[in-house]
């Protein structure tokens, strides 16, 4: 009988060689959450324990590469967690419509999350880099979602060859 997920190993390294990724895409862009369409996809594939180590990890690799005090990424990711669990009860999680909703939605927070954190931090973060970076995250999340399912099904499917 096959199992329904790679091997521990297999899996540690597949997600491992995504975070350099999605780090490598966040020094390209700046602003842009590469690692949270790793996330969703996690979500959609119901592993929980998965997921919980996924956005640990891609939490401790924002709050030390971020510039604001320790708080944004957990909430990002929070809220991202909030956002699926009810677009899910709407929505088919693989849907594209819903990938694009929950896209948008982070893109939102994103900008509310940042004039949040401008406020309690006195910092200077500018309203209109903050809407541009809001509006990126909308419509760089829903393309890079669209990538690493396409590979994460393949190593799925490569996994557990019907």
């Amino acid at each position: 009988m096959q199992n329904q997920q790679p091997s521990a190993l297999r899996s540690v390294l597949w997600w491992l060689v995504y975070a350099v990724c999605g780090v490598w895409g966040m020094s390209l862009l700046p602003g842009v959450d590469f690692l949270l369409p790793g996330v969703l996809c996690s979500m959609q594939e119901g592993n929980r324990q998965q997921t919980l180590w996924l956005v640990v990890l891609f939490s401790l690799v924002h709050e030390g590469a971020g510039l604001l005090a320790f708080g944004p990424a957990v909430l990002w990711y929070a809220m991202a967690a909030l956002l699926f669990q009810v677009g899910r009860s709407i929505f088919e999680a693989e849907n594209v419509v819903f990938v694009l909703l929950f896209s948008m939605g982070l893109g939102v927070w994103h900008v509310a999350l940042g004039i949040m954190m401008r406020h309690l931090q006195d910092l200077v973060i500018l309203l209109p880099r903050l809407l541009v970076s809001g509006a990126l995250n909308a419509v760089c999340i829903p393309v890079v979602w669209v990538v690493v399912h396409f590979l994460r099904q393949r190593e799925l499917r490569h996994v557990n060859p019907s």
